[in-house]
């Protein structure tokens, strides 16, 4: 319970400030913490409780495109503000540095292995970005 905690407040105040460095507005700033707080919490959830970590980062992500599409709506801002900075948390950099610095070592078998991780993490993150923005323009169209 403590790691999920810490994980969250984490989240919050890494979101929140990232948000504040893309100049994000003052009344936008919460809501980004929020974002990238409750994608977290999803990740960390689902990866706790069924260990598979693209599914994880998935719904984590499909979270994260839900709760800034509603902010978006509520403080009549672009998503992409909620978004980009509610995003970060999950993109696996340091699978890619380790995998950059393992193809430095001439260990190619292991920097394979986590370049592919990667990519496939990659992969699901920009499934899980396109498929909520779809589902809204649908529903957007049905109320027209």
């Amino acid at each position: 319970m403590y790691f999920l905690v810490t994980q969250m407040i984490y989240a919050f105040f890494a979101c929140f400030f990232i948000a504040y460095s893309f100049h994000t507005p003052r009344n936008g700033l919460v809501f980004a913490g929020l974002t990238g707080m409750l994608g977290t919490l999803i990740y960390n959830l689902i990866y706790l409780t069924y260990k598979t970590e693209i599914i994880a980062i998935f719904v984590g992500t499909l979270a994260i495109c839900g709760c800034a599409e509603v902010f978006a709506r509520i403080s009549k801002m672009p998503i992409i503000i909620y978004l980009t900075s509610g995003i970060l948390p999950l993109v696996p950099g340091i699978l890619l540095y380790q995998a950059m610095l393992l193809f430095a070592q001439d260990k190619l078998q292991e920097a394979m292995q986590l370049g592919i991780r990667s990519a496939f993490i990659a992969v699901a993150i920009a499934l899980a970005i396109a498929l909520p923005s779809a589902i809204f323009k649908i529903i957007r169209r049905e109320y027209r």
